[in-house]
């Protein structure tokens, strides 16, 4: 919903030639780009965290009575049994791969997503300059250069609009 929304406050922001919500835009994708990466460095830490988590479960040693953990404590409960110690390891050890590529690929998108807001902060930026420097995106078109020239019957004044470019040249072939 937010990408709409910018996208709508930044065609208004052009179409008014409106500087001030061109810089909130450059804001908000600044914003953007500082939240993509902080996510995707969170991702990169819970798979280092689910990697030690789960590699500790793999060290504990059920038994009848209790476990007994990878520092070497040993532990009781009253509703402990061997087969739900042994349910619960072997539970952990299933999830260890398909939660690693889930914060694989959520790191991966949050990268791409930080790059694109980037990109756009880029572009509102160069939108405000361009804004603030006068240079108009909408609006009137500058008026035509009208020119008198003399010898022609009754003055004639010819209007025109300069062309700006390249002129095009074709082959007769």
């Amino acid at each position: 919903g937010l990408p709409i929304v910018a996208y709508f406050f930044a065609r208004k922001g052009l179409a008014e030639n409106s500087g001030s919500l061109l810089q909130g835009i450059c804001l908000i994708d600044g914003s953007c780009t500082y939240c993509a990466f902080l996510s995707s460095i969170v991702a990169i830490q819970a798979m280092i965290v689910w990697s030690h988590r789960s590699s500790q479960v793999d060290d504990v040693m059920c038994g009848r009575a209790g476990w007994t953990s990878s520092d070497g404590e040993f532990h009781q409960h009253e509703d402990y049994t061997q087969a739900k110690c042994e349910s619960t390891k072997k539970a952990m050890a299933d999830l260890r791969s398909p939660a690693l590529a889930m914060y694989a690929i959520l790191m991966i998108i949050d990268l791409f997503l930080a790059c694109t807001c980037a990109y756009g902060t880029f572009q509102a930026n160069n939108a405000h300059r361009t804004v603030k420097q006068g240079k108009c995106f909408v609006g009137a078109p500058p008026a035509p250069v009208m020119i008198t020239t003399t010898g022609q019957p009754n003055a004639t004044v010819v209007i025109g609009q300069p062309v700006v470019g390249t002129p095009i040249h074709t082959n007769p072939c």
